[in-house]
């Protein structure tokens, strides 16, 4: 187990009142549609925006964006692809172990398309669910191992970009299947266990448990500041999102929605989340009250139940 176009001038903007600026009409123009290819889903992007789909899965398929431009081309060969922040590399896990018995990571340089790999743990275990660390230079990954029909998760894996090296922690006792994430300064990492949240020293050694809930879903649970998290509350609370406080581990925010989907953070006051939508589904950018400011996709009930699509989003 590893988690894992078309571009054109939005038509609202032919029918832009003429009291609108000329900047507010530059602005608008830049709106933009972009189709992923045979899934349902229609992206609606800005210039502007901080954050970008730089690659999406898709079923078994995963498609890595083009670097500056809207076209998504099909990684045959990979289980999972993450673009670092900045856009410059993107990580790729590959579908079958190196000649070796090792698993294996690749890092694709996204100008000129050419990969190099750092070879991480050796069969039966393998490495899954990459995060890159918010400076680029570290990519975390988690060490698995199936254990009859589970995956059970035994520690995790630090890369060194630049160097081209790999170091492992392994855990004392196998954990139930969950990913471990970054810290937002990556000096320690984070994984879900029975509804809290537990945070661990880069050494593997446990340092406090966060009775905070489920983390959210996307590339990057916490705030662009670092100091707030995204979750789904814990039981004893009605409300089903809460945002906590990293530092204390206290819950500051419980929100009163309903989404099915939580992606994280859009920016340091506004969340992502998709929403039932006449049938279908949409994500959108929601204020800390709830309430819907931005649409970001479109999404067919069938992109989203059956094909089961992760868009993975990126900061430029």
């Amino acid at each position: 187990m590893r988690l894992s176009i078309r571009t054109g001038v939005v038509a609202g903007c032919l029918a832009l009142s003429a009291s609108l600026t000329p900047a507010a009409v530059a602005q608008a123009a830049e709106d933009t549609e972009v189709e992923l290819p045979g899934t349902g889903v229609v992206l609606h992007e800005k210039s502007t925006d901080r954050l970008l789909v730089t690659a999406y899965m898709v079923g078994d398929d995963v498609y890595l964006r083009g670097k500056g431009g809207d076209a998504f081309a099909k990684k045959s060969g990979y289980t999972e692809i993450t673009v670092s922040p900045g856009g410059a590399r993107a990580a790729g896990l590959r579908d079958k172990y190196a000649g070796s018995g090792y698993d294996q990571v690749a890092i694709i340089d996204r100008a000129t398309g050419t990969a190099k790999f750092i070879r991480t743990v050796k069969k039966p275990f393998i490495t899954a669910a990459l995060y890159w660390s918010r400076d680029g230079r570290k990519i975390l990954g988690t060490t698995q191992r199936k254990v009859g029909k589970k995956w059970l998760t035994h520690g995790f894996s630090v890369i060194d970009v630049a160097a081209g090296t790999h170091s492992e922690a392994r855990l004392p006792k196998p954990l139930k299947d969950h990913s471990f994430e970054w810290s937002p300064d990556a000096r320690s990492v984070y994984i879900v266990q029975e509804g809290k949240l537990l945070e661990y020293g880069l050494d593997g050694k446990p340092r406090r448990t966060l009775d905070v809930g489920v983390t959210a879903s996307g590339d990057d649970v916490f705030s662009p500041s670092g100091k707030r998290l995204l979750t789904w509350c814990p039981k004893r609370y009605r409300e089903p999102v809460c945002v906590a406080a990293r530092g204390t581990g206290k819950v500051v925010k419980r929100l009163a929605v309903e989404p099915e989907h939580l992606w994280g953070w859009w920016d340091e006051s506004h969340l992502m989340m998709v929403y039932k939508n006449d049938g279908a589904y949409r994500s959108v950018v929601t204020d800390l009250n709830g309430k819907t400011t931005r649409v970001l996709a479109d999404i067919t009930s069938s992109a989203w139940k059956n094909d089961d699509i992760y868009l993975s989003y990126t900061r430029r």
